[in-house]
């Protein structure tokens, strides 16, 4: 296996992934809820890992490898390999390369 790619679908990875996209996800909208410039960017940072961490935890549900990114478009291109993905969320490509900027 590839340095910095993960395995195959292990249940206690999944949950982590998904666990912690949640806690993401409640954490940048508390943070855009304070509506101040660097509690925003900050929440803007978060929004961006909680997608990530969502794409990566479905992808290890669905068994399908991928290399250490934070590009979500390059794990969007992974999505399109799998099953169950509703179509809607291709069409939010632009969207998803803009949120890769906020990435670290």
């Amino acid at each position: 296996m590839k340095a910095g790619s993960w395995s195959l679908a292990n249940p206690i990875m999944v949950k982590a992934w998904f666990k912690k996209a949640i806690e993401d996800y409640h954490s940048a909208k508390a943070l855009c809820d304070l509506k101040t410039s660097g509690h925003i960017l900050n929440g803007a940072y978060l929004a961006q890992q909680s997608i990530e961490k969502s794409m990566k935890g479905f992808l290890t549900f669905k068994n399908v490898r991928f290399n250490k990114t934070h590009h979500l478009a390059e794990l969007l291109d992974l999505l399109k390999t799998v099953d169950g993905v509703p179509s809607y969320i291709f069409s939010k490509r632009e969207l998803l390369i803009h949120l890769s900027d906020w990435a670290i």
